[in-house]
């Protein structure tokens, strides 16, 4: 849950810019808006405030781009299966085979997400009670009301009310109860209109001109169907207590419903009887009958929406069609740049997904027996025909961390900074005792990629500048591109993360070296990741192996097959789930495993495997 509050505060930030925007492009329409056009900005919010909520993954978004996309292409996108064949259990133990040696980090999750999530349940919880309380109340008021059956001058009027708002199919039953002391519309979906008992016995205190008022402005928020905007005003106002744009922006809308209802009401009667719908309102603010009518006013906001009112109420002027039209015309170009923006600004927010994915040649491939273990996922690239092959395409969108995989561009970074260079990239053991006997002596740039040593590639990290790495990063759009860990390798397990469809892009982006970098230092790098040559095909690649508290989480291997005639760029990701079996690692062996298989079995590479 905390990931999803996580989620939802993020959201709540590109949320309060959508509705600045909105309460900015309305004052800008303002006078082309009118008093209903005002109020239906209330649909663009709620769609906004429901965004986080909704359950759509992000490969949905990308599968429809990419249908519309395959409108123009005849490329077929179904699931094939592939079956695994049997192999034998361990890679060559060639020197040229990517060691997996991986340090434990400690888990580093803090208190402040999970403080804030119980504060925020607490709020929700509180401003529940008001809610239950309310509807306590209204079960009360539902209770101790009697319908008006027999009272016809109260009815004559009613029906009088019905056939000016045009109400003909359902219509609202009317109730007295003793317990109110104002007129209220309740319910979302066969609504009820309560007036006060008193009434019945004192008409002369509610003229018939006042409550022929009164109940054309319920029965307007019952054409409208207000109550049901309004429930989910309630349940907003909870759910985003914390948000000052968000309640202020509901609470806007509230006032906004009350103006429209005295427009719709003033349609209904007439310029000419604008001053006596005035009056009713002033008396009914005057009331001792007034305080739970949507036509009172008691609190200093109600008293300055009231002066607002009546200022409309003087100022009415029946809506022209030309009025109309220029409300239709902005209201439409809020629309426009509501749904564009705003939904679009919420999902640039989260970095935990690839976004920018959508190849005009994708297939699917069913390869659920390789990861049968695993949550994992594989990505291929075949350039030749520039053609995506891709098992379970959410995982392959989605950002984690990259580990020793990140150890790639690192050298590339650091040759291009002249740390090391392609003649001289010597560095000496300092003599610290690791856990690898690889690691416990001097090392190349080709040793500490095959032997996957961190302290060489932390003292290349060590010797370049925090900014040099944060614009390398942005160059070659590595990821997520977020350095800003409290951890020296912000690369494991940390804040740095990347998608392994990234990885295929970036593999490709070297290979052809599309940044422009010095070609001998691609060379090197290239050149240092070489595992083995067969059948005239080479192998190139990088493990990776998360590995926090002691347990292997996350498991890469990426890499690519060179050929005379042909370039294949890959890459596979293992992780646990929290069911997962204890003695199960997802590590950059196992990765590189399942990835051999499946390169074997499409027949790109088959590479010799030898028994333990």
């Amino acid at each position: 849950m905390t990931e999803f509050f996580t989620h939802f505060f993020i959201s709540n930030i590109s949320i309060s810019f959508a509705l600045l925007l909105l309460i900015f492009v309305r004052f800008m329409f303002r006078k082309q808006l009118t008093c209903n056009g005002r109020y239906n900005t209330i649909y663009i919010v709620l769609f906004l405030l429901v965004i986080p909520f909704i359950p759509v993954n992000n490969s949905f978004i990308f599968q429809a781009i990419g249908f519309i996309r395959s409108l123009f292409n005849r490329s077929t996108s179904a699931a094939n299966t592939v079956t695994p064949v049997p192999i034998n259990t361990s890679p060559s133990s060639n020197g040229n085979w990517m060691n997996d040696f991986a340090i434990s980090v400690n888990s580093t999750s803090t208190i402040y997400p999970k403080l804030l999530f119980i504060i925020w349940l607490a709020g929700v919880y509180i401003f529940s009670i008001r809610l239950i309380v309310s509807g306590i109340s209204l079960y009360k008021l539902k209770k101790s009301a009697v319908p008006i059956t027999d009272d016809t001058v109260i009815l004559n009027i009613y029906s009088e009310c019905l056939e000016l708002c045009n109400v003909r199919r359902y219509k609202p039953k009317l109730y007295s109860s003793s317990a109110l002391s104002g007129a209220v519309i309740v319910g979302v979906f066969r609504p009820v209109i309560y007036i006060p008992r008193q009434i019945n016995d004192c008409i002369s205190d509610y003229t018939i001109t006042d409550l022929r008022h009164i109940l054309l402005h319920e029965l307007q928020h019952f054409k409208r169907r207000d109550n049901a905007v309004n429930m989910f005003i309630c349940i907003f106002c909870i759910l985003y207590w914390f948000n000052p744009v968000v309640i202020y922006t509901l609470h806007t809308a509230r006032h906004d419903r009350e103006k429209a209802c005295d427009n719709d009401v003033l349609q209904c009667l007439g310029q000419n009887y604008a001053a006596k719908y005035g009056q009713t309102i002033l008396r009914a603010a005057a009331s001792r009958f007034s305080s739970s009518s949507s036509l009172s006013f008691k609190s200093k906001s109600r008293k300055k929406l009231l002066k607002t009112r009546l200022q409309l109420i003087v100022d009415f002027k029946p809506v022209t069609n030309r009025e109309k039209r220029k409300c239709i015309y902005a209201f439409s170009i809020i629309i426009l740049l509501m749904t564009v923006c705003a939904p679009l600004s919420v999902y640039a927010l989260d970095d935990t997904q690839y976004k920018d994915f959508a190849p005009m040649n994708l297939e699917s491939l069913d390869l659920s027996s390789y990861f049968s273990d695993y949550n994992g996922c594989f990505a291929l690239y075949d350039k030749g025909n520039d053609k995506w092959y891709i098992y379970n395409q959410d995982k392959a969108l989605c950002r984690t961390s990259p580990d020793s995989t990140y150890k790639i561009y690192d050298a590339v970074m650091a040759l291009e900074h002249g740390i090391i260079t392609s003649d001289n990239s010597f560095m000496r053991w300092d003599g610290s005792t690791y856990p690898f006997d690889a690691w416990n002596t001097d090392q190349t740039l080709r040793s500490a990629m095959t032997g996957s040593v961190n302290w060489y590639f932390d003292n290349l990290d060590a010797a370049m500048d925090h900014t040099d790495v944060k614009n390398f990063l942005g160059l070659i759009e590595y990821g997520n591109q977020n350095i800003n860990s409290a951890q020296n390798c912000y690369w494991l397990e940390s804040s740095l993360t990347i998608s392994p469809v990234e990885q295929v892009e970036l593999l490709c982006h070297l290979k052809n070296n599309d940044w422009k970098l010095s070609k001998t230092n691609v060379d090197t790098v290239i050149e240092s990741m070489f595992i083995a040559n067969s059948d005239g095909k080479s192998l190139y690649g990088k493990t990776g192996t998360g590995r926090v508290d002691d347990i292997n989480i996350n498991g890469w291997f990426v890499g690519f097959i060179t050929s005379n005639d042909n370039d294949y760029f890959f890459a596979t990701n293992i992780s646990l789930s929290e069911n997962d079996n204890q003695f199960l690692s997802a590590d950059g062996l196992s990765a590189s495993k399942i990835s051999l298989s499946i390169l074997r079995d499409l027949g790109i590479y088959a590479y010799e495997y030898q028994s333990e």
